[in-house]
């Protein structure tokens, strides 16, 4: 015998769907009526046929709105932002700030970030990228959307604790939740969802998308925060610079770690980056090394060179280790525990030098060692050693011998 509910169940699971088209058909408690009119926005804000939620229309009884409004009016650039946007997206611009005030924006700095980037932008051609050519804002635009209402229902979903299954009516499950499942869901949904499409966002999509699987979420908001970055950001001129290399499928996620530091020195100016070489670098290479830097804490900012050292000169094969970065990378060459000098090279306590193989600068075939004690360059070196801490040969030795004049002249100059 087939189940049939009581009358009275089935008003109930209606109940919330009647309380919302109140709220929204009431003018006095909710700015959104102008919104819902919208179809472009109310398609934006929630998958098309899913009913207003009750959360959305709230009598002002202490003034609270009000002041978060006057709010929106104290944030620097929002207007221009706001303008900028509803022109090219041919949205309207108090609607926008309505979305604004009800959406949670206010909460997200990631979402301000998004807004405020259309500061500046003032017809269409302002969102292409120099020497990335052109595309298709509406087109793109859409394109976004697509992915927002994708985010809006798998958020949605993973608030109400539904999995997701074919022909699921995810309306129908949302008017199953109790009342307090259903606040949580919109509460959880609005909160990890930003609502607008940010000149970052849409650059991404335009430039990458097609280099994107569906399920690069986090490659794309990297991509969108690196494109979104000030023009002088290195991480932002390596990507643009090697864009087709960066397009190539099996380096696109590597922006992750790109747009990691990008974020580092806009907020903290303490990231990973070398010298001027990492600017030519390609993508694969660069990140391993930003990497290996992250790992070693070789952050911009901190002491990274022994500066000391800038007077001595190399010679010859014989190059002397300046950094950090030198160091490590020597010691990843030649299989040794040079890292564990870090300390004292950079207390002045001891040198390490390398020779390099023959017609290949900067690949080391041996490493060697001198101390500076009680104030006094030792006479000779501490250790000579191959790759594996092998002996080295006579030659090897002599070598690193005749650069211990060089060595003598500087210390006694007064170089540290």
């Amino acid at each position: 015998m087939a189940f049939i509910p009581r009358l009275s169940r089935i008003n109930k699971m209606m109940m919330p769907w009647k309380r919302a088209e109140i709220h929204t058909n009431n003018k006095q408690h909710s700015p959104f009526v102008a919104v819902e009119k919208t179809k472009e926005l109310s398609a934006l804000v929630r998958p098309p046929g899913m009913p207003p939620t009750i959360d959305l229309s709230i009598p002002d009884q202490f003034g609270i709105f009000g002041m978060m409004k006057k709010s929106l009016d104290d944030v620097e650039g929002l207007d221009e932002a706001v303008e900028g946007m509803a022109a090219i997206l041919l949205i309207n611009p108090q609607q926008v700030k309505d979305l604004v005030l009800w959406g949670g924006l206010r909460r997200r700095k990631d979402g301000w970030d998004g807004l405020l980037s259309w500061k500046g932008v003032k017809r269409g051609s302002d969102l292409f990228i120099k020497g990335l050519g052109k595309f298709n804002i509406m087109e793109t635009y859409q394109q976004v959307r697509k992915k927002k209402r994708a985010e809006f229902r798998m958020s949605l979903r993973e608030a109400l604790d539904i999995e997701d299954r074919k022909g699921m009516d995810l309306e129908m499950e949302f008017g199953r939740a109790s009342k307090d499942r259903q606040q949580v869901a919109m509460r959880h949904a609005t909160e990890n969802l930003s609502w607008f499409a940010s000149v970052g966002e849409l650059r991404a999509q335009a430039y990458f998308g097609g280099s994107l699987q569906n399920d690069n979420e986090e490659t794309f908001h990297a991509l969108q925060y690196l494109l979104g970055c000030p023009a002088d950001n290195p991480m932002r001129q390596h990507l643009l610079r090697h864009y087709h290399k960066w397009c190539e499928a099996e380096q696109i996620g590597r922006v992750v770690t790109l747009a990691k530091n990008a974020r580092l020195l806009q907020d903290e100016e303490r990231y990973c980056w070398y010298d001027d070489s990492a600017s030519d670098a390609p993508p694969q290479k660069l990140v391993d090394e930003l990497i290996a830097m992250e790992e070693n804490e070789e952050y911009y900012g901190m002491v990274l060179k022994f500066a000391h050292l800038d007077k001595l000169p190399d010679k010859g094969r014989i190059r002397v280790l300046r950094s950090r970065r030198e160091v490590r990378q020597a010691a990843r060459d030649l299989n040794n525990c040079a890292l564990d000098c870090i300390w004292n090279v950079s207390n002045r306590e001891m040198i390490l030098l390398v020779m390099d193989k023959e017609g290949k600068p900067g690949k080391p075939e041996a490493m060697a060692s001198i101390c500076i004690r009680d104030d006094a360059l030792e006479d000779r070196f501490d250790s000579i050693l191959l790759s594996n801490n092998h002996h080295q040969s006579q030659g090897i030795t002599d070598e690193f011998n005749e650069y211990m004049p060089v060595l003598k002249d500087w210390y006694k100059n007064g170089a540290t």
